[in-house]
């Protein structure tokens, strides 16, 4: 499945003269391998685990922090326009495209985690996670939240003597503005050693 998803991400963003169009047909194609597997087969490669083996290259904080400057800027169209899903879209692209590429130091990458937990609550859900982050509603926790917050702080505070995120930045009226708000206060920590 991994070896399907890596070419599909190949076949999109490989410099090549095959037009959208064409490029989009090959996606499909893989996709509909994966789907006419058997679902027995499908989940022979899902289990549950705390970490993955991947090779990712290690970079500092200030890689995520000109990463996140470069592309919330793309989350103010769809924002203007009233397309709040397309506007986290962005946000959960730049944490996802983080993880899964890079390796930031360890409180970037748990507050990228916490980041997922809190706007993909129900997905934690349902793969068995106790998840605070939301009421049943959808409804952010600002407490939990916080607290979640502090204890990454807390973990972190003997290597990273300047972390202090600014939780002050933090807008909890949508999951959206939520988004921009912790991804800029994730741009401005201070991940400097001691």
């Amino acid at each position: 499945m991994m070896d399907l998803l890596e070419k599909v991400y190949a076949v999109y963003f490989t410099k090549s003269n095959l037009s959208p169009q064409v490029k989009v047909q090959q996606i499909r194609r893989e996709f509909q391998t994966l789907l006419d597997r058997p679902k027995e087969e499908f989940f022979k490669e899902m289990y549950r685990t705390r970490s993955t083996f991947g090779a990712n290259p290690a970079v500092p904080h200030g890689t995520l922090a000109s990463f996140i400057n470069g592309e919330l800027a793309n989350m103010e169209w769809p924002l203007q326009q009233g397309h709040d899903s397309l506007a986290l879209a962005v946000a959960q692209y730049v944490a996802g495209f983080t993880l899964f590429h890079q390796a930031p130091p360890k409180p970037d990458r748990e507050f990228l985690h916490l980041f997922f937990q809190i706007t993909e609550s129900a997905f934690f859900r349902e793969l068995g996670f106790q998840i605070p982050f939301t009421d049943a509603e959808g409804r952010l926790q600002k407490v939990e939240i916080l607290k979640a917050i502090k204890k990454i702080v807390d973990r972190n505070r003997a290597q990273y003597t300047r972390l202090r995120p600014d939780v002050n930045r933090l807008d909890f009226a949508s999951h959206t503005l939520f988004g921009k708000s912790f991804l800029l206060m994730l741009k401005d920590l201070d991940l400097t050693k001691e």
